[in-house]
């Protein structure tokens, strides 16, 4: 069967499933669970994985919100994986639109599984909780659950056109927690050492720092704890940052910076400073990587998109830059993180209303989209002429 006539097999399947997946959006949805608390979704995900007869691998590298699926039979090599997410945001539910990213992973996944005996190689699905900063990505490439793909890819939506090549940022979190001395701020302040105070000038001193680092840098702190009682000099006080750059050796630099300036500011009035970098619960260590991109990946989405009758705009800095697990993953396997538009708000991501577009008919037709160009771009990858080979040298070739 030709490349075009497994295209189309795929689209008829798509049609018959397409309600199911709707419904599953609309579930996970309406039931946003934080990272590594996702169990509804992985629960409502997996069942519909198991109804279709998918063979499912359930808590896959001790993370209990984590699964693989695979079609019953088919491992052989090479493998393309996909990779779903479904955490949601505090406040704000979905609005990173991730009920749609592990609706689309598991969609692409299905109709792949319909012409799994005319495909020369295979497809897996991977569960992968916790990126809204748990990094479970992360945990799952330290457990080796990604080892032996080939190729990865995914699809986030975006309030603006589509991309292929959006870079990110590497990201770390840091934890300042200020120590003074309690006194009374009216009888005796001489006795007492203000942690506030401490906090504030090191919040200054970091602003004011900002003229002086590459403009690729990007410093964001907020302030947790600032006292309890206004007639009682604070012993304690706490911020919280997160650091990114274009590179993981900017990120710590700046964060380096950022602890110098706190013990200083510390020191200064004399009180004391201790520093925590984020980490999650299950990895052993905690911060997203820059990404490698694969040119080889961006022209086969790219084509596939084209095909869809879907812009594609190359990034550019005007239209910004996050950070997520997947480049991680990207640095280890050939990936590509599609960054697909979605209509009905101009809004970006980790708003309000970007969720209420996540939630609505425009995600229903985004889900369509992003379900075709996984599938296609799968297909190209493991019956296309050479792709997989030239996808592998592109990746050998960013890595000298």
């Amino acid at each position: 069967m030709s490349v075009e006539e497994l295209k189309k097999k795929v689209e008829e399947r798509l049609d018959e499933i397409m309600p199911e997946l709707e419904a599953l959006s609309d579930d996970i949805f309406a039931h946003p669970e934080l990272k590594f608390e996702e169990h509804h979704a992985k629960k409502v995900i997996t069942e519909l994985l198991e109804k279709h007869g998918m063979d499912v691998d359930h808590g896959v590298a001790n993370l209990p919100t984590a699964f693989t699926a695979h079609v019953p039979g088919h491992k052989s090599n090479p493998r393309v994986g996909i990779l779903s997410e479904y955490d949601a945001l505090p406040e704000i539910g979905h609005a990173c639109g991730h009920n749609l990213i592990g609706t689309s992973g598991v969609g692409a996944f299905l109709v792949l599984a319909a012409i799994a005996d005319e495909l020369d190689g295979s497809v897996a699905l991977y569960g992968t909780p916790g990126e809204e900063g748990g990094g479970g990505k992360v945990t799952m490439l330290e457990a080796d659950t990604f080892d032996g793909l080939d190729t990865v890819m995914m699809t986030h939506p975006i309030h603006a056109d589509s991309m292929v090549d959006t870079p990110f940022l590497a990201s770390t979190g840091l934890t300042l927690k200020f120590h003074g001395k309690p006194s009374h701020a009216a009888a005796a302040p001489e006795h007492g050492i203000n942690a506030v105070d401490a906090l504030v000038n090191t919040y200054v001193a970091v602003n004011g720092m900002r003229q002086r680092m590459p403009s690729d840098v990007n410093i964001c702190g907020i302030i947790r704890h600032g006292g309890t009682a206004g007639n009682v000099i604070p012993d304690y006080a706490e911020m919280f940052y997160v650091v990114r750059a274009d590179t993981w050796k900017k990120t710590q630099d700046a964060v380096d910076k950022i602890l110098q300036i706190a013990e200083g500011s510390s020191a200064a009035i004399g009180a004391t400073v201790e520093s925590e970098m984020m980490k999650s619960q299950y990895a052993k260590f905690q911060f997203y990587t820059e990404d490698k991109q694969n040119d080889a990946l961006k022209d086969v989405f790219r084509s596939n998109l084209d095909s869809l009758g879907i812009k594609v705009t190359p990034w550019n800095k005007n239209m910004g830059v996050g950070s997520t697990d997947f480049a991680n993953v990207s640095l280890e396997i050939p990936g590509m993180h599609l960054m697909l538009k979605l209509d009905g708000t101009d809004s970006p991501p980790h708003t309000r209303e970007f969720a209420e577009a996540a939630g609505s008919e425009h995600g229903r037709k985004w889900l369509r989209e992003a379900i075709l160009a996984m599938a296609y771009s799968t297909i190209d990858v493991l019956n296309g002429d050479q792709t997989l080979e030239r996808i592998q040298k592109d990746f050998a070739a960013a890595a000298d």
